[in-house]
């Protein structure tokens, strides 16, 4: 279940309730949030209706019928022929560009070849990279000492040797990507 966001309800209040007075009619805050309800109830059906039926096509799907839709195709996982609807095929390299990708694929049925498409849709399971508490942790130090000893960090190469003195006096260990993202912050 989705957690509405309260300002878009009271902005959707408001423009409802905006309506109802331009129409001569008044309702109460708490009938029009019944109501915005009652609307969300009403999307959610017809979008669900909707996926089931596209389902349902997907599934019943024939070579009689022609070649498979990007839906149908999806829909069954991209695991077998488009045209045939053969399990035996076999797709070759992956070439990415951009954020998507692209694999052609053979079908050893029907001889037909098209090529599956791949999007970038995000990422998951990051290890390692940045620790950005640690970085943070170091450039605080340096500009606390900055503050208390009276300097800025006006160059390059004083920041690099600030955050190496800071990162030693803190027992951290920074990468060079972390230092490098330190001396930029100081630098800001």
């Amino acid at each position: 279940m989705q957690i509405p966001n309260t300002n878009v309800v009271k902005a959707q209040t408001a423009v409802i309730a905006e309506f109802l007075t331009s129409k001569g009619l008044e309702a109460s805050q708490p009938a029009i949030l019944t109501l915005l309800a009652k609307l969300q109830v009403a999307e959610s059906s017809v979008v669900g209706a909707a996926k089931v039926q596209a389902d349902a096509a997907a599934e019943n799907w024939t070579a009689s019928a022609g070649a498979m839709t990007d839906e149908q195709y999806v829909t069954r996982g991209g695991n077998c022929c488009p045209s045939c609807g053969s399990h035996d095929i076999s797709g070759g390299s992956i070439t990415v560009d951009g954020r998507s990708a692209y694999q052609g694929v053979t079908c050893a049925d029907c001889d037909a070849e098209w090529n599956d498409t791949y999007t970038l849709t995000g990422y998951d399971d990051l290890e390692g990279g940045i620790d950005k508490d640690n970085v943070d942790a170091v450039v605080a130090d340096v500009k606390d000492r900055g503050e208390r000893h009276g300097f800025n960090v006006d160059d390059e190469a004083q920041a690099n040797d600030c955050v190496d003195g800071s990162a030693e006096i803190l027992g951290l260990t920074l990468s060079d990507a972390e230092k490098k993202l330190a001396v930029r912050q100081l630098l800001e």
